[in-house]
């Protein structure tokens, strides 16, 4: 009479099928592991960069918007048709203030999400 394989304890597998076909897990030197790792790291530093750049420096606006120096681009509002770049380049040259681009220094949710997720992935990915 046969009976059910049953679980152990201190076996590897209680199954046969787990036996037979026993997963195993890609070397970490394989090139799609380090392909995946380099572009976690190279995605991870973007968005920090980015974040710090943006909210922190000031450095992102000028090398998009022309005379928009010492500012920082809020992102969110970037996406909305009143913010294209030709619009807040013509607002700059007549003396306004822009209403896509504020002082330097200041976080919004969407610039501390950028910093959070960034270092997630560069920490955990």
């Amino acid at each position: 009479m046969d009976r059910p394989l049953q679980p152990t304890l201190g076996a590897d597998t209680f199954h046969l099928i787990g036996k037979r076909n026993r997963y195993v897990r890609p070397s970490l030197t394989s090139s799609m592991a380090s392909i995946r790792d380099l572009v976690g790291i190279l995605f991870g530093t973007c968005l920090v960069g980015f974040s710090i750049g943006n909210a922190g420096m000031g450095i992102v606006a000028p090398y998009f918007i022309n005379g928009a120096e010492n500012t920082k681009m809020v992102i969110t509002r970037m996406f909305e048709p009143h913010c294209a770049i030709p619009t807040i380049e013509a607002e700059i040259a007549n003396g306004d203030a822009s209403y896509c681009l504020e002082a330097v220094g200041v976080w919004d949710g969407i610039d501390i999400l950028f910093l959070c997720l960034g270092l997630f992935v560069l920490l955990y990915g």
